[in-house]
């Protein structure tokens, strides 16, 4: 990917948990695509993702956003609140962000 360019790379929200893919992403622009508590817990109700032991589907959700966007504030990732927009919508906002650069 390095050797690449006008690449977009979509990511799980996931890949900044862990510390090699922090280091890799300071080097490229990135956009986090982010929700409220409320509609992530709705996008993923019918998911078969694991929960953390112990907590509750909400608990989870909560837990795992909390702690991933302290590592996409770290980071300085632009981003973009996709609670209330539609796909093209989502995609109009990434263009605003990536005009910047």
């Amino acid at each position: 990917l390095q050797s690449q360019s006008d690449v977009i790379l979509g990511c799980g929200g996931g890949v900044v948990e862990v510390p090699s893919n922090r280091e890799i992403l300071k080097q490229w622009i990135c956009i986090w695509l982010d929700a409220s508590d409320e509609v992530l817990l709705e996008r993923t109700r019918d998911s078969l993702r694991p929960l953390q032991p112990g907590l509750t589907h909400a608990e989870s959700a909560r837990h795992l956003r909390s702690r991933r966007e302290q590592w996409y504030r770290e980071l300085g990732v632009e981003a973009v609140d996709t609670s209330d927009l539609d796909p093209g919508e989502v995609v109009t906002e990434v263009l605003k962000h990536l005009e910047r650069f």
